[in-house]
């Protein structure tokens, strides 16, 4: 894939697009175990990646560091167990690195 100097995609494979021309790789491949039709036939997918000098229907590459970010998260995040108590009725309680605290079991006496 090659990106222009303000990082939208430009050519593919070396070979370049004009604006506005979509970019796609056709994709093929024997699918094992699979009826797919007559032996030995093949499947084709094509990846679409994207429209030439376009930022929203494309991908991009800009010259920095790159990560993802949740915008809407349901739930805590990832944590690890750091350390564990056990309180005055026997409950085991893990502690979590994200500020989780939850009963793991209980001692029986």
């Amino acid at each position: 894939l090659g990106f222009d100097n303000e990082g939208a995609l430009a050519s593919l494979n070396g070979q370049p697009g004009q604006k506005g021309d979509i970019l796609q790789i056709p994709i093929t491949f024997n699918v094992l175990g699979a009826n797919v039709g007559e032996v030995g036939e093949q499947q084709t997918v094509n990846l679409k990646l994207g429209t030439v000098g376009s930022y929203t229907d494309s991908i991009a590459q800009f010259a920095d560091s790159s990560s993802t970010k949740a915008i809407i998260q349901d739930g805590y995040g990832m944590g690890y167990m750091e350390n564990y108590e056990i309180d005055q009725n026997g409950v085991i309680v893990g502690i979590y690195s994200n500020g989780i605290r939850r009963d793991l079991g209980k001692i029986a006496l």
